[in-house]
């Protein structure tokens, strides 16, 4: 899929990816969860995917050509609405695959999976296909509509948004994952939308660097969950002193998460916000507020789940287990990892110099020096967020519980619990729709032979009548 240049090749491995996500959440067949969750991932997944096909084709249609570089020369005698909407169509396609709202449902619930391909391919690799075709198709037009770029930048900040909500809610610590990642993403998504050398080089950047601490932090679950047995955090609880490699390489990569200096994720993540300070004017200054608001509430899930799992006392659900730490063939990538976290992010010159040799249209990238005031500000969004999830959760000092006490803070935590009830709707709408249009079709169509052959006649005749009406105009 990446090395491909033209859309046929790019569209087949696409598929396949998709294929293969979809074997890969369903490993462990006999388990109904995993069944349903790779056919949700699949079903969803092909929404997007038929609008990247009809953008293709209508690219096609109109340039004669599938090779990028063909295209890249065809592109000026295009109409901008026309150019707009084959873009809009190949972000649809983003969005399905990389799981941006509306289309992101597939997964937290793709977590049923073997750990291992959450961290591989469900965190790292191929749910951030799509970020590179919208990244891919940036190089290729000359210009962009400010109306798509407003959709790709609006999309990815809403989802960045949501999706940390939704992590703070929730107690199963790979679906916690899940969310962060679908919220890192759109964090990635926005910094595309925002249309400058400088956001095309910080979602790259945030791209390799989440790849690499979401991957320690999915391996350090993996270890988790391999040593305890439940997903379940509430069920967890004082594992820092049976797994101390597991409990150190897990703070640092939710360091890395919460963007706290010098981890990796510290110098993608505010090179997005401070990419948005510059541009300025509304768009920038909107996006600003939404990435910082974002990494406000990531620290405070981040916190949450270093404290419910690896802190507090012993849990009384886990007395019988022997806990210990997980075997070498586990700590040993998760320290290499963990050490990456360190290192990565000072190598964000080499990175900026590798994207401009590739990509000629970016050439002009400079490494661009941090900013007194952006900087002070997602700081500053470190303490706000992270005081009181310290306060809550590893002090105690105030039960989580009596935050839910309220009718308005209840309300809250249950439409972040359901997810905003998104996949309700879906079920609302399309699932018992479909079965309540089947059950009044089954009664026109009875399997009766003759009841189906009059209801042929019937429609073979009317539609009859309409041709010979066009034909005959009354002249």
């Amino acid at each position: 899929l990446i090395m491909a240049d033209n859309f046929v090749q790019l569209y087949i491995f696409w598929e396949i990816v998709g294929l293969c996500s979809y074997a890969l959440i369903g490993f462990w067949y006999k388990k109904p969860e995993a069944v349903r969750a790779g056919m949700k991932a699949f079903i969803v997944t092909r929404v997007g995917d038929v609008c990247l096909l009809l953008g293709i084709l209508i690219l096609y249609f109109n340039t004669g050509q599938f090779a990028f570089s063909s295209i890249q020369n065809s592109a000026g005698f295009l109409s901008m609405s026309l150019l707009t909407t084959v873009m809009l169509l190949l972000f649809g396609g983003a969005i399905g695959k990389s799981a941006q709202v509306p289309l992101f449902v597939w997964l937290p619930d793709a977590m049923e999976g073997p750990t291992t391909v959450s961290a591989l391919i469900h965190a790292a690799t191929m749910v951030k296909a799509g970020v590179y075709l919208v990244a891919r198709t940036a190089t290729i037009f000359p210009s962009l509509s400010s109306d798509y770029l407003l959709v790709v930048a609006g999309v990815g900040a809403v989802t960045a948004f949501m999706a940390a909500t939704m992590a703070l809610a929730t107690f199963d610590i790979k679906r916690v994952l899940a969310y962060s990642t679908i919220s890192q993403i759109g964090y990635m998504m926005f910094a595309l939308g925002l249309g400058t050398s400088g956001g095309w080089f910080a979602s790259q950047f945030h791209l390799m660097s989440h790849a690499l601490f979401k991957a320690l932090l999915f391996l350090c679950a993996g270890a988790v969950i391999h040593i305890t047995g439940t997903r379940d955090m509430r069920q967890m609880g004082g594992l820092r002193r049976y797994m101390p490699i597991t409990y150190a390489t897990f703070i640092i990569g939710a360091l890395s998460l919460s963007a706290v200096p010098p981890f990796n994720g510290f110098w993608s993540k505010d090179l997005i916000l401070e990419e948005c300070f510059r541009l300025g004017g509304y768009t920038g200054y909107l996006l600003f507020f939404a990435g910082t608001l974002t990494a406000i509430i990531t620290i405070a899930y981040a916190i949450r789940a270093v404290a419910l799992t690896f802190l507090g006392h012993d849990s009384t659900v886990l007395k019988d287990k022997k806990l210990r730490e997980a075997p070498s063939v586990m700590t040993i990538p998760l320290i290499i990892l963990a050490s990456a976290c360190v290192i990565s992010g000072f190598l964000q010159p080499s990175f900026a110099n590798l994207m401009s040799q590739m990509f000629p249209k970016i050439a002009d990238l400079s490494i661009m020096n941090i900013e007194a005031l952006p900087l002070s500000i997602s700081l500053l969004a470190l303490v706000i967020g992270g005081l009181p999830a310290y306060i809550v959760y590893v002090k105690r000092s105030v039960s989580p519980e009596a935050l839910t006490r309220g009718s308005l803070s209840r309300g809250v935590y249950k439409l972040l619990v359901n997810g905003y009830y998104f996949d309700s709707f879906y079920n609302y709408v399309f699932v018992k729709g479909t079965v309540y249009i089947s059950n009044k079709l089954r009664k026109l169509q009875t399997g009766i032979l003759n009841v189906n052959m009059l209801a042929f006649l019937i429609g073979f005749l009317f539609l009859l009548g309409l041709l010979f009406s066009v034909l005959q105009g009354g002249i």
